[in-house]
């Protein structure tokens, strides 16, 4: 964890989407930068939340969209929609200032549903994502991109009906997807089914921290 106090370059969240990770941290006292390539994204990000948001350009020189580098410098879920990622993460990494951390989290294609739902293997593979990783692809793309100290963990995004759901009706949740469930007959059962699939290194998200020396 960060200290707010330690982190004086900021937070930049690349890929901010609408803002909620931005306006989060902004409440939490952190000075943070939401960037996105979207400008309807953005304005409903400026809408919705506190913070600070920006268009990013990618037919533009990257370093030239950006004079300063961060504390913290996040991409969820955007890696794997670039078509270079081993540059991707070069440009996001070139932004961290020395001791700080570049933060990547993508779906996990060692996620073993893929094997035992045929559904949800044709429903994963999608033209909207151009690269895939697991484990050791993620950290070879990390590595290739001179990055230093890598740490690869496992986080479980979506939660134990959602997985009743692919096996029961063969297609994802619509509408309202579940990360969680507050049902007090499933309660335990989810906290040991997220915990189990986090230990076992099977979970459906990677997430990167890498810290620059």
């Amino acid at each position: 964890y960060i200290n707010v106090s330690e982190c004086t370059a900021g937070v930049l969240d690349f890929g901010c989407g609408f803002g909620c990770f931005v306006g989060e941290l902004f409440n939490r006292g952190f000075a943070v930068t939401g960037v996105d390539v979207s400008n309807s994204r953005l304005e409903l990000a400026r809408t919705w939340n506190k913070g600070y948001f920006k268009f990013f350009d990618p037919e533009l020189d990257f370093q030239g969209q950006f004079n300063t580098q961060y504390d913290v410098v996040c991409a969820f879920h955007v890696l794997e929609h670039l078509r270079d990622p081993v540059l991707s993460l070069k440009q996001f990494y070139s932004l961290v200032k020395p001791g700080g951390y570049l933060i990547i989290e993508v779906p996990n294609a060692g996620d073993p549903m893929l094997k035992s739902l045929p559904s949800y293997n044709a429903f994963f593979w999608q033209r909207i994502h151009l690269s895939y990783f697991d484990a050791s692809r993620l950290e070879l793309a990390a590595f290739k991109a001179g990055c230093d100290s890598i740490e690869i963990k496992f986080t479980q995004r979506y939660g134990l009906e959602n997985l009743v759901h692919w096996a029961n009706h063969a297609g994802p949740q619509p509408g309202s997807p579940s990360f969680d469930t507050d049902h007090a007959a499933l309660v335990r059962a989810e906290e040991i089914y997220k915990r189990d699939r986090v230990e076992s290194k099977t979970a459906d998200t990677l997430l990167a921290i890498i810290k620059k020396d």
